[in-house]
């Protein structure tokens, strides 16, 4: 099934996830003038395109969860492959996020507007991240579950 955590909604999940998609923690209020918190419409519409049984989508940073408590929550699913959005402002943000991750021999995949404009930047400023997709996600990413 997937999951849109809400924060009263928090659980830990009893079956495997293959693939979560994280918003991580103070990816919207660090570079939002109003300290904002937006919903991860663009994670949820990447999932849309997979079977929900596959995918589950983490809103850490409207859940209130801290970089540890997110971390625990992705490995609670034992994901193969864990996805983020990265912007030109979120390069270090997420690189710190995933590179635990990562550490623990879980495949990171990102898109978003920088991995698409530059993905190569990304790769170079983000050694963690295993994948790159550029362009529209949605025409990829159920192939790249699959």
């Amino acid at each position: 099934m997937t999951e849109i955590c809400l924060p009263q909604a928090a659980f830990v999940p009893t079956t495997r996830f293959p693939v979560v998609l994280v918003q991580p923690p103070d990816v919207c209020r660090t570079f939002t003038r109003s300290h904002s918190v937006y919903p991860p419409l663009g994670l949820c519409q990447i999932a849309s395109t997979c079977d929900p049984a596959d995918v589950c989508v983490l809103d850490a940073e409207g859940l209130g969860w801290d970089d540890s408590q997110a971390h625990a929550e992705v490995r609670a699913r034992k994901p193969l492959l864990v996805g983020v959005t990265v912007t030109s402002y979120t390069l270090e943000l997420v690189e710190r996020f995933v590179a635990p991750l990562r550490k623990a021999e879980i495949a990171i995949i990102v898109g978003g507007p920088h991995a698409s404009l530059a993905p190569l930047d990304v790769f170079a400023r983000c050694p963690s991240i295993d994948y790159v997709v550029r362009g529209e996600g949605e025409v990829i990413f159920s192939e790249l579950v699959r």
